[in-house]
């Protein structure tokens, strides 16, 4: 182990280069003679690195290459002298193992292998974990949280801590700071975690460094996706939809919101894939298309990630936690912390399997609730946004049972943030689109629905319709295939929203005028189905929708409506009389029960949903304007041309 102090050096990076080098292939063209290859190297303050030998040129360059996972390599200028040169080592320079070469043109040069590594952290009585949390230039980070699921330790003024693991779970995880962010590492998404080295001794202290970024992150856009289920039963065209449909959207999204000097981060809610139809895709390809959004991304499990049994009882509980390993090693832990600019994330796994039972259950585990208090304690502004990402929903979204608890222990999980006033839930999981406003407006819940539509079946993306050829998807609730979107300001969510794909962020509703409407078996099915079987099931199915209307009806279907909306319908400037109603999305209907129907009996019912608003009109011909508020008074407005064609768009 060497450490070396030269004189200062104007040395310069060219570049870092995140691809894989051959460390094995032979040297080609040039050897450098006398070479005393250290094999560990410590990282000084200045940062400069010494390799011995003779025959090394001016212009030499040193290529330091990761031997682990991420195969990413560092190119550095070199400053030569007689017996060996001297480089300086990049501020974002991460300790781990290289292989060292020289290159001299489009020769190379095969130096040997050497760990780099930071000053040495003592050992301490008790604790089998240690390291440091640096930024880029090697300045230590003060008071960052480092955990591993159960204990959290603070770093001290060095940016060191100590830790006891139990090794319950298999990684570390730092709480990102406000305004830091990890280097990127290839192969991994947003790395604020690493797994705890294996050793014989679980006693024996090893050491898990983490170096980070610093950004400016105090404005940041957050994107929320949910319930893809690329490996859906019927969705074998679902990764391409998603790869040629959704990301690109997702990207331009983001293109946007890089363009106004802001951030964009994404969390993956859950229901990537499902366990039970690896065979078709797997969680490793999913992570592979999902790292194809261009910003950085967390990701928390689904019941379906981690092998939701109960349609497939045959499978024992050691599958299941091979299941759970394997999304660990891919994806990461199954419930972190992070900071994003002055707003705290939280990431739980309510998707728990008790040893020996069949069937999943869902809630938050005692070991879980007992770090987040911990993590909480650490959280000094109360007022500013916390953000608890969960796969399934905390609250009831049924009308009978609003305000109360879906979750079985989510009276417990809410205990643990009544110190807080500005807390927005982000959950999935029930195929639906809703917003709770709660205990009195301390807690937002939203509810995502499946990105990729027809309850995360894509099948819509495929039929014969308009919304196809516009690239665009349903759901069973009438909202589009989507995404959310919540705009952060400082201490403050200054704006959310859903996304359709390949719908602009402001069309938020769709209107219907209901006396172009009539979704009878007769109007749409060949006449020996209309008038068998199938066609009673079919006008049974549409209800009130198979009967032609000549009231003057106006529909409005608003996808993310919460009670603190404001809906107004008006003919030729006059406010009409606006009720709620809870029926079927029209839309739905047209684009996917009904041409099932010439093609099965029963194709899956939607249920009638509310979020259905409806007025009549004077006339069957007059214009209507559509004028909706939300909760940030942002006005949107549409005036409807009457009679309007019933047609299978957003339109």
């Amino acid at each position: 182990m060497r450490a070396v102090s030269p004189p200062l050096l104007l040395l310069f990076v060219i570049g870092i280069v995140s691809c894989t080098d051959d460390v094995s292939a032979p040297d080609s063209g040039f050897t450098i003679d006398a070479v005393s290859a250290e094999t560990e190297y410590l990282i000084t303050d200045e940062r400069t690195i010494w390799l011995s030998g003779s025959g090394f040129l001016t212009g030499d360059v040193v290529r330091l290459t990761d031997t682990g996972l991420s195969g990413h390599y560092y190119l550095i200028e070199t400053a030569v002298a007689d017996t060996g040169l001297h480089f300086v080592l990049p501020g974002n320079f991460v300790a781990g193992e290289y292989a060292i070469s020289i290159l001299r043109g489009d020769r190379v040069f095969r130096y040997g292998k050497a760990r780099f590594f930071r000053d040495v952290i003592p050992d301490r009585e008790g604790m089998n974990v240690k390291g440091s949390v640096c930024d880029t230039d090697g300045k230590p980070i003060v008071g960052a949280a480092v955990s591993d699921g159960v204990e959290i330790a603070l770093t001290d003024e060095k940016g060191r801590y100590w830790l006891a693991t139990q090794r319950q779970n298999p990684h570390l995880f730092v709480t990102l700071p406000s305004n830091y962010m990890p280097v990127e590492q290839k192969g991994r998404f947003t790395a604020f975690y690493e797994p705890i080295p294996a050793v014989a001794d679980p006693a024996a202290c090893v050491e898990v460094d983490f170096t980070l970024a610093r950004v400016s992150n105090d404005d940041f856009e957050l994107i929320v996706i949910t319930d893809t289920h690329l490996t859906a039963a019927s969705a074998a065209q679902a990764p391409a939809l998603f790869a040629d449909c959704c990301i690109p959207d997702i990207n331009s999204y983001i293109a946007e919101v890089k363009a106004s000097g802001r951030p964009a981060y994404l969390i993956n809610l859950g229901d990537l894939v499902a366990a039970n139809y690896r065979n078709r895709v797997t969680l490793e390809d999913a992570a592979e298309l999902l790292r194809q959004i261009k910003c950085p991304i967390f990701n928390l499990p689904g019941n379906h990630e981690l092998n939701d049994y109960v349609l497939y009882p045959d499978m024992d509980s050691e599958e299941a936690m091979t299941e759970i390993r394997r999304y660990q090693e891919t994806m990461g832990p199954l419930y972190y912390s992070v900071n994003l600019g002055r707003a705290h994330l939280v990431v739980l796994n309510p998707c728990v399997r008790t040893a020996g039972e069949s069937q999943m259950s869902y809630s938050v585990s005692k070991e879980q609730l007992a770090w987040l208090r911990k993590d909480l304690a650490l959280v000094e502004d109360k007022t500013a946004p916390l953000l608890l990402a969960v796969h399934t929903p905390i609250y009831s979204y049924n009308d009978d049972t609003y305000g109360r608890f879906w979750l079985p222990n989510g009276a417990e999980v809410i205990e643990c943030f009544r110190e807080f006033s500005n807390i927005h839930i982000l959950t999935g999981h029930t195929h639906r689109m809703y917003t709770s406003v709660l205990e009195n407006g301390c807690i937002t819940e939203h509810n995502y629905n499946t990105l990729g539509g027809t309850s995360g079946h894509w099948t819509t993306w495929r039929l014969p319709t308009l919304l196809a050829q516009r690239r665009q998807g349903i759901n069973t609730d009438g909202s589009p295939a989507s995404y959310g979107t919540l705009s952060f300001s400082g201490d403050r969510v200054v704006d959310y929203c859903v996304k359709g794909v390949n719908l602009p962020r402001t069309k938020r509703f769709r209107a219907y005028d209901r006396n172009a409407m009539r979704l009878s078996a007769a109007a749409y099915l060949s006449p020996e189905l209309a008038q068998g079987p199938r066609g009673q099931a079919f006008d049974t199915s549409m209800g009130d929708y198979a009967v032609s209307s000549s009231e003057n009806e106006i529909l409005v279907k608003i996808w993310e409506y919460n009670p603190e909306w404001k809906v107004e319908i008006l003919e030729n400037g006059r406010l009409l009389s606006v009720t709620e109603k809870k029926d079927k999305d029209p839309l739905y209907l047209l684009c996917y029960e009904i041409p099932s129907y010439e093609t099965m009996d029963s194709p899956g019912y939607p249920a009638p949903v509310r979020k259905l608003f409806s007025a009549k009109a004077s006339s069957a011909t007059s214009p209507v304007t559509i004028r909706i508020t939300d909760s940030f008074g942002r006005v949107t407005e549409e005036t409807m041309t009457r009679p309007k064609p019933f047609v299978s768009s957003f339109d």
